[in-house]
């Protein structure tokens, strides 16, 4: 059972990583996705909209 959760924890930190450096690379993109979907309405109703 501990196995499982170790596992658990090194994949979901995988992720978190992998997910990281795709935001980095993407910034451009996640800039103009911002742009198009975003508008200063939710950007102030939804702050973690404004992490990328």
């Amino acid at each position: 059972m501990v196995y499982v959760f170790f596992a658990l924890s090194a994949l979901s930190k995988s992720l978190l990583i992998v997910v990281y450096f795709f935001i980095r690379l993407n910034n451009r993109s996640l800039l103009f996705i911002k742009q198009e979907f975003f508008t200063e309405k939710s950007c102030r109703d939804f702050p973690a909209a404004n992490l990328f």
